[in-house]
């Protein structure tokens, strides 16, 4: 059995895309979810919404513990990288997972905070040796081009930086 630490920026980005894979991996392994912010941009009083919705979310997928750094919805890309990675290191050495699922490098959507999270995990992958894999979460390049303008430009397939673990 597999210890899996599941890394995202928001409460939700668990559910929308990756929570089949870890609906399935759940079953036979430990998965934990790691919540890097805690959802409340610009304070708008969703934070309470969207940690019980985490919750629930995370019971239906039968993750065995959320995990909350508290950081703030928008922020991870303001310098906060060295803070982010000793964080997520700290919790990292505390779970000892092999395997972690994350956002491809363009963040999936472009967003800022996932493609934060994705290059601290990049940076922190081979400082872990009890870390075995990445598995990414990404779209096929047909889904893709229906992102326009959401928050950065990302480069069509086969173009731009390329992840060596792939």
């Amino acid at each position: 059995m597999a210890n899996i630490a599941c890394i995202f920026a928001h409460p939700d980005d668990e559910a929308f895309g990756p929570g089949g894979t870890i609906a399935v991996l759940a079953a036979n392994h430990e998965v934990h979810l790691i919540c890097v912010t805690d959802g409340d941009v610009a304070n708008n009083g969703l934070k309470d919404i969207r940690s019980q919705e985490l919750q629930a979310s995370a019971a239906i997928l039968g993750v065995t513990q959320v995990h909350h750094l508290g950081f703030i919805d928008g922020t991870l890309s303001n310098s906060l990288y060295h803070q982010l990675a000793d964080e997520l290191k700290t919790k990292l050495d505390d779970l000892r997972p092999e395997i972690i699922i994350t956002f491809d490098d363009n963040g999936l959507s472009g967003h800022l905070d996932h493609i934060a999270i994705t290059s601290v995990i990049n940076w922190l992958f081979p400082k872990l040796s009890y870390l075995q894999k990445i598995m990414y979460y990404c779209q096929k390049a047909d889904e893709r081009k229906h992102i326009r303008d959401y928050f950065v430009f990302m480069p069509p397939a086969g173009i731009g930086l390329k992840s060596t673990r792939w």
